[in-house]
């Protein structure tokens, strides 16, 4: 009822509900609904939203779906789809806020050695100190 549907799993390639078990395609039609023993009604369809992975990060086009009309998500210079024998680390965190709240955040290089401190991939709390930053341009 008040599960989100992106807390489910994906099992044999279509998106399964957490508390009931609906599956829905990619595109979001219902596939499944295993306590129904009738058609799938079409009011069971969510909005799909095209999605592309560039370098492990799922990039979701939010109301872009014309393919010809939008941006290719940015490559970093590394290019690590480019480039095998990179191992890379991959978790998923729901968070409470918004898409600007997040890059806020991923601006702040200042918040990681206290915020993440003894979190995988984090910062130390010892290691604070100050920043040194070069402006490139005004």
């Amino acid at each position: 009822r008040a599960a989100k549907l992106s807390e489910g799993q994906v099992v044999d390639g279509h998106l399964e509900c957490l508390y009931h078990g609906w599956k829905f395609e990619g595109c979001g039609r219902c596939s499944s609904i295993p306590q129904l023993d009738a058609s799938i009604p079409k009011a069971a369809t969510r909005r799909g939203y095209p999605v592309e992975v560039r370098e492990g990060i799922v990039w979701v086009y939010m109301g872009i779906l014309d393919a010809s009309t939008r941006k290719s998500p940015p490559v970093s210079a590394d290019d690590l789809d480019k480039h095998t024998g990179f191992d890379t680390y991959s978790f998923q965190v729901d968070l409470p806020y918004d898409s600007t709240f997040l890059a806020e955040n991923l601006l702040d290089p200042a918040h990681i050695p206290v915020s993440h401190d003894a979190t995988p991939g984090g910062g130390k709390k010892a290691n604070a100190q100050p920043l040194e930053m070069e402006v490139l341009e005004t």
